[in-house]
């Protein structure tokens, strides 16, 4: 998957210099984005290559355009989960998809498929939405949270 962003990378032409691996600079960004802070994302790419905080803080600046997802009206999103076994151990990866423009609206991972994880995940998705769109899964639509017309148990 690494591979397939450098790629992206490379031909968006994101990154303007490049001294450093593009690879390194894409891991950099997603070790920030998934919750380090710009210090210890640093400490962790020392080991494969030395690198400050500031230069990490200037790819996340440049590289931030693709995480990017603007507010709009929606008809319709499509949710989706899938098990994943990684080294004997078995997460959930969650993702949400804009059925008409096939955005990726969000994709979350977590331990457990329970009702709470979903809830949480469809909350944080549907601040990209400026109205309430039908959310599709697997089996049948569901109409989102709060809805008038049906009740949702999620």
């Amino acid at each position: 998957m690494l591979d397939e962003i450098v790629k992206i990378c490379r031909h968006k032409k994101i990154f303007k210099r490049n001294k450093k691996d593009v690879g390194i600079k894409i891991l950099g960004v997603l070790l920030y984005h998934r919750g380090l802070s710009y210090r210890d994302t640093s400490k962790i790419l020392g080991i494969l290559e030395p690198s400050s905080y500031e230069a990490v803080h200037y790819w996340y600046k440049q590289f931030k355009e693709l995480f990017a997802v603007e507010c709009k009206n929606r008809r319709a999103i499509a949710l989706d989960e899938t098990k994943v076994k990684r080294q004997k151990k078995q997460v959930y990866v969650w993702t949400v998809v804009d059925v008409d423009s096939k955005e990726v609206l969000g994709v979350y991972i977590s331990e457990t498929r329970s009702g709470l994880d979903t809830y949480s995940f469809l909350k944080y998705v549907l601040s990209f939405c400026t109205n309430k769109p039908l959310i599709v899964g697997d089996k049948a639509p569901w109409y989102p949270l709060g809805s008038p017309t049906i009740r949702v148990r999620v």
